[in-house]
């Protein structure tokens, strides 16, 4: 007579795809709120390098106008909006300096 052996049972556990499923809870808890955290980081990277071109633009006002007050968004070639990869950004500022400035005394 010839003895069969069992098949091995293919697939897993309930117990093991209950592990399986609170770790990944687990490393999802963790890994969330730094990624939250990354993209508000990245957003606000982004604000500052698409508003750089504004501070040159306010400079080269103030020195051809020779005052701050007409150096908003939108005048004497300052830019009123900044477009971002990811959308509009209006920008609202009021231009402060203590006028004459060091390079425009003669």
């Amino acid at each position: 007579m010839k003895l069969t052996q069992p098949k091995p049972k293919k697939g897993f556990t309930l117990i093991e795809l209950m592990i399986v499923i609170a770790i990944i809870a687990i490393l999802a808890t963790i890994a969330i709120p730094s990624y939250q955290n990354y993209t508000k980081k990245a957003a606000m990277s982004e604000l500052l390098q698409a508003s750089a071109p504004l501070k040159s633009d306010v400079e080269l006002c103030v020195y051809g106008t020779g005052n701050t007050s007409n150096c908003s968004g939108g005048s004497n070639g300052v830019a009123a909006n900044v477009t971002t990869a990811k959308g509009y950004i209006k920008i609202s500022a009021r231009v402060q300096a203590q006028l004459p400035f060091p390079a425009m005394e003669h």
